[in-house]
């Protein structure tokens, strides 16, 4: 309980908090206090400036919402690299959807999410300001451009990076307690998603994921990269059952077998 307690305290919440703490309901005209609805549903803070968020009103296309939308069993769903939280906010809405962990290390675009959690009253959705990352000192560092915040990747430290909490196996076990037989993550982190499966493969509740959606790029990292994530998936066990997007660049759901599990 003392490590549990310690984990929640440095991710910033409340030593008993869960999805389903209260929080204030939105305002019937969003746009009249600078927010905009996007076109998943959710209302979200105005970000003047980021492309990020525009992409987010405007939207990315359906592949990643309806692999959310499409659910009748039971499911918990992993936002890891939520930026401003559109997808965990969608996953809110979902009847079938127990509990939604959004994950998003930079702490100015953390502040965004939190404020969008709020005032859409998603009482389903812990914003969780960390990276999924082992670090022995418990920190990382990552890139940022306001100007396109959706782009942050981890990195070395430097002057312009920006210090953000790792979270790693063990800190996740203590963090997720329960789940149901199914786990849904969406998993958009600019080059470290093999490294996030290893880190998910370690922990209690990796029996029960099944569907990993996530971004393969060779565009925006490099071709090594992308086939290091597509090796990791393989031999985890995760077949690849859909895809959209270019042929250097696109969102892929990638499902595990009952019998792989």
């Amino acid at each position: 309980m003392a490590f549990l307690n310690a984990v929640r305290e440095r991710l910033g919440l409340a030593p008993n908090q869960s999805p389903d703490a209260a929080r204030p309901a939105p305002d019937a005209d969003g746009a009249a206090t600078g927010f905009t609805r996007s076109v998943y549903g959710p209302w979200l803070k105005n970000v003047p400036g980021d492309l990020t968020f525009r992409l987010c009103v405007e939207g990315y296309g359906e592949f990643i919402a309806d692999c959310i939308k499409g659910r009748d069993a039971p499911f918990l769903f992993l936002d890891i690299g939520a930026n401003i939280g559109v997808f965990s906010l969608l996953a809110d809405t979902v009847p079938s959807c127990r509990a939604a962990y959004a994950f998003e290390p930079v702490p100015a675009t953390f502040a965004n999410l939190k404020a969008n959690v709020a005032f859409n009253d998603a009482r389903k959705v812990t914003p969780v300001n960390a990276a999924i990352a082992e670090s022995g000192g418990g920190k990382v560092w990552l890139s940022y451009n306001p100007a396109h915040s959706g782009l942050s990747a981890i990195t070395g430290r430097h002057r312009r990076a920006v210090e953000a909490t790792a979270l790693g196996a063990r800190g996740l076990a203590a963090l997720i307690t329960e789940w149901p037989r199914t786990i849904v993550a969406k998993i958009d982190v600019e080059g470290s998603e093999a490294d996030v499966v290893e880190i998910l493969a370690r922990t209690p509740f990796y029996g029960a994921l099944n569907d990993i959606v996530v971004e393969i790029s060779s565009r925006n990292t490099n071709a090594t990269t992308r086939d290091r994530l597509l090796a990791v998936l393989a031999a985890h066990g995760f077949e690849m059952r859909a895809r959209a997007g270019d042929e250097d660049h696109y969102d892929a759901h990638f499902q595990r077998p009952a019998s792989k599990r």
